[in-house]
């Protein structure tokens, strides 16, 4: 006593489960994901450098930016450290600064 309307006592309505499933299908796995990661990082951005540049460890700079921090760590006074920190500061720009420079 099928109507031509009904197959099987289905409704033509989607039921949740159904709904779950079409979705999870339509995501990519973990696999694809990284397949995709990896294929984007060998095709794009820029070669890594081979060396990195840094000053050498007896530069000037470089001598400045430690003993400054040292002498910062060894300040209990508020204004004290306050002063230390705009040293250490800019030791450290200038560090930034010289490595930049011996990277171009």
């Amino acid at each position: 006593m099928n109507r031509q309307g009904d197959t099987d006592g289905r409704n033509d309505e989607a039921q949740p489960s159904d709904i779950l499933e079409k979705e999870f299908s339509l995501m990519p796995s973990i696999l694809e994901i990284q397949g995709a990661i990896a294929q984007a990082v060998a095709s794009g951005g820029k070669a890594r450098r081979s060396a990195t540049s840094k000053s050498a460890h007896d530069h000037p700079a470089r001598v400045a930016l430690e003993q400054a921090s040292r002498l910062r760590s060894l300040e209990h006074d508020h204004m004290a450290r306050f002063f230390c920190n705009r040293a250490v500061t800019r030791c450290r720009a200038e560090v930034t600064a010289v490595t930049k420079n011996a990277q171009a």
